[in-house]
This record gives structure tokens, sequence and C-alpha cells, in this order.
């Protein structure tokens, strides 16, 4: 009996959420990556090739209250009036580990809420996601860190910069991914990637509440030869129209190692 009692003390203490150690000072918390509601660009159950790709979340509530969080999960390609979701409860000043329930790839929406489930515009909160698989050679895991963004970070029809990815014939590839936030209407972007090699155009149409991932092509040099490597590269993402909010990033990832990483896209206008 008392062996069961430990077993179940220390089970109750992994599951239940988290206090930090101490308080936190709000200024230590990005502007743009806490608030009432923020976007994750991607997370999800996908199946690879070899391996089961699933997400770790960890969200944090930055409040001396009780806060409830709800959790959106938008599907990749096709509109979601009415997204898969979960309310989760965390404590004051707390943090509460969740691996992803849902299956596919889509992206995810975190909205502070009030008991009747109207949106709470006082909450405080921060998330972070971690797609994970198993490596090639069994001895430990590969992953991708997507930080949760706030809503309105991006927004409108003014071009988004993706900084610091990378794409040759062989050895890296790269994805982009865009997240229409608008509940009603399907939004149209053109994806230009630039680098040493020239430069490379995609267009998207992204359902209403939902996200597409899409792998960026080669680079076409000015003999409009479309077969060229990039090596380093800026992808930017121009919105045709005026979408409302919306968001978007860069995934780069080693062919061979499975070593990847991601950057979130940023909205700033060019200046003199």
């Amino acid at each position: 009996m008392k062996f069961n009692t430990v077993v179940l003390a220390v089970f109750l203490a992994l599951i239940a959420p988290h206090a930090f150690s101490q308080p936190v000072e709000p200024s230590a918390v990005l502007e743009s990556g806490a608030g009432n509601r923020l976007v994750i660009g991607a997370a999800g159950t996908v199946q690879g090739v070899n391996q089961l790709f699933q997400t770790h979340l960890m969200i944090a509530n930055f409040r001396s209250v009780r806060q409830l969080v709800r959790i959106d999960f938008l599907a990749q390609g096709v509109a979601n009036p009415e997204p898969q979701t979960e309310t989760l409860a965390l404590e004051p000043q707390s943090f509460f580990p969740r691996t992803i329930p849902w299956n596919g790839l889509g992206a995810l929406v975190l909205t502070t809420v009030n008991e009747d489930g109207s949106d709470d515009a006082a909450g405080n909160i921060s998330a972070i996601a971690r797609i994970y698989s198993g490596d090639s050679c069994g001895d430990g895991t590969v992953s991708q860190s997507f930080k949760a963004e706030r809503v309105g970070t991006i927004s409108g029809g003014t071009s988004a910069y993706i900084l610091g990815l990378a794409q040759d014939l062989l050895v890296f590839r790269t994805n982009i991914g865009i997240v229409n936030l608008d509940p009603v209407n399907a939004h149209t972007f053109e994806i230009r990637g630039s680098g040493q090699g020239g430069v490379g155009r995609v267009e998207v149409t992204v359902p209403p509440m939902s996200m597409v991932q899409t792998p960026l092509p080669k680079a076409c040099d000015t003999d409009n030869n479309c077969t060229n490597p990039y090596g380093d590269l800026v992808a930017t993402v121009d919105p045709a129209g005026t979408p409302g909010d919306w968001f978007a990033y860069g995934s780069s990832v080693h062919n061979g190692s499975g070593d990847a990483w991601v950057s979130s896209a940023i909205q700033l206008p060019i200046t003199d």
C-alpha cells in the first residue's frame, strides 16, 4: 500500500500544472510572443516515411489568477469554421505541458477565455510547440520549435519577410507555411524565395481559418533557368488584397540528419 501511494503521488505531480519557481516579471516576456490570443504556425501528429511526428505544447500563464485557455486546431488545406478545440485551465503563474491530440498537420490558435467561453481580453499567456520524432539511428530525436506569436503581429496587405532559411539541390530543403485567420474568406499569397541562385515563386490560396504549408520551388536565374539552388535565402510573402490577420513561417531541414529550424515572418516597412 505504501508503494502504491508513492507511485500515485509521483504520477499526480507529473500531470499537474507546474508553478514557476519564482514570480516572472512581465517585462521578461516579448510583446510579440505573449497576449490573450496567440498563433502557432504548425503542429499536429503526422506519419513520416519512417517516423511518427508528434507535437509537445507548453503554455504559460503570466497572470496572478487562474486562466482558461481555448486551443483551436486549424487543419491544413480545409476551411475550419468550427475548429477542433479543447480548453485547459492554468493555475496562477504556472505552465502546462500538453501533447497535441489531433491528427494531421495544422496550426494552433490559443485564446484566453472566461468561464462562459467568451474571450478574456485580460489574458496574458505565452507558448511554444515542439514537433519531434525519433532520429533515423534510433539514438535520439529530431525536432523543430514553433514559438507562439501574438495574433495581429502580421495583418493586412503588407509584405512579410522570413529570414535565415536554406535550400540547395541535395542537402537542405525549405517549406513555407501560411496561416489565414479570416473566419469567412480564403486568401491568396505569393511566396518568393531569393538567394544567390536567383528567385523562385509559388502562389498558394489558404482557406478560412486554415493553414497551407508548401515546398519552396527551385530558384530561377535571369535566363529563366529554374533548376538552381538558393543557398542561404530570404522568403517574401505578398498577400493579394487585404487578408486581415494572418501569419507565416519558414522551415528548413537537412535531408540527411533531420536537423531543422524555424523562422517566423516579420512585417516591417521598407524605409530609406
